[in-house]
């Protein structure tokens, strides 16, 4: 049994020329500096929901579905670089993206 693993390994690795990825640099998805952390989008739904609105009222009240208020606000928390929605938010309200109720 290892033999045949030995042998297979060997195989493999013997042939990692052929992967698709084999020598390419992957590009910085980067954000030119003058573009503002969060979009205009994303700010007005972290507004509504400092004044406590839910996501799903949110969403009507943006005219947008619950699956894009939901794919927002994940986009909001890694642009924030915090874990939760209440922290996105409170670091918004940090950094003037929402005006403080």
């Amino acid at each position: 049994m290892e033999e045949a693993w030995e042998v297979a390994k060997e195989h493999v690795e013997g042939n990692l020329h052929w992967l698709p990825l084999e020598g390419r640099k992957r590009r910085p998805n980067k954000a030119p500096k003058d573009t503002p952390l969060l979009t205009k989008a994303q700010t007005e739904l972290l507004a509504l929901l400092a004044e406590g609105v839910s996501p799903k009222d949110a969403a009507q009240r943006l005219g947008r579905s619950e699956n894009t208020v939901y794919v927002q606000l994940k986009d909001c928390r890694d642009r924030l670089g915090v874990a939760n929605t209440k922290d996105a938010v409170e670091k918004a309200k940090d950094l003037g993206y929402v005006v403080p109720s």
